[in-house]
């Protein structure tokens, strides 16, 4: 039976004078793993903030497991999410940072250290995020996006910054993660991440959505 976990009907956001998404309705059942895909300035990441309950749209209904993420905050409980514009404190060292999120989570501290280790950063993670790369910052906070136990994982191009070792590791890591968490990744990049979003893939230009459909069936339209 489907379950709808994401529900949006006649989305529309208007920053100022800028229309950023133009009358978006979809929606994404649970295990269905999502591509949202368009250049810069498609309305990608305006979507994947309305979805995570930070930006609230100018009209229509958001519905995400069943609740308006405007009154009910299930960040960092049922939906993780990683923004494209994150920011991490610089104070404090990689793997304060990750415990703490563990602890609000109410995560062990300890269950992060297989992660880090699988994207191999526990050479550095003792030092203040201030000094690391933008690649070691990535990793940082895509390791804070996969702690805990979420029903759903949201990723705004995840692939920036990363070299290629490090997003063939992300690409096997959200291949596990599939099994248990319905993945939502918006990128202009693939990867091999078509792969794991294979259910459905969803174009944005200009705030509007232009197609929709089997991620090999849009991928194959967008392409040819």
């Amino acid at each position: 039976m489907r379950r709808e976990l994401v529900v949006l009907e006649n989305i529309c956001k208007r920053f100022w004078f800028t229309e950023a998404l133009k009358n978006i309705s979809l929606s994404i059942a649970r295990g269905e793993h999502t591509l949202i895909l368009g250049g810069n300035g498609s309305g990608k990441s305006t979507l994947i903030k309305i979805v995570g309950g930070l930006v609230k749209p100018s009209k229509g209904l958001v519905k995400v497991l069943g609740y308006n993420p405007f009154k009910y905050n299930m960040l960092g409980r049922e939906v993780n999410i990683l923004l494209d514009d994150y920011s991490l404190p610089p104070w404090l060292t990689g793997v304060e940072y990750l415990r703490y999120i563990a602890r609000i989570r109410g995560v062990k501290r300890d269950s992060i250290v297989d992660i880090a280790a699988f994207f191999n950063i526990t050479s550095y993670w003792k030092r203040v995020i201030g000094v690391y790369s933008a690649g070691m910052k990535k990793k940082i906070a895509l390791i804070e996006a996969f702690i805990g136990d979420p029903e759903i994982i949201i990723l705004d191009d995840p692939f920036t910054a990363l070299d290629i070792g490090s997003r063939k590791r992300l690409i096997e890591f959200l291949e596990r993660k599939a099994k248990d968490a319905t993945i939502v990744v918006a990128t202009h990049s693939l990867y091999g991440i078509e792969n794991i979003c294979r259910n459905k893939a969803i174009l944005l230009d200009n705030g509007e959505k232009i197609m929709e459909g089997e991620t090999i069936e849009v991928l194959n339209k967008i392409m040819f």
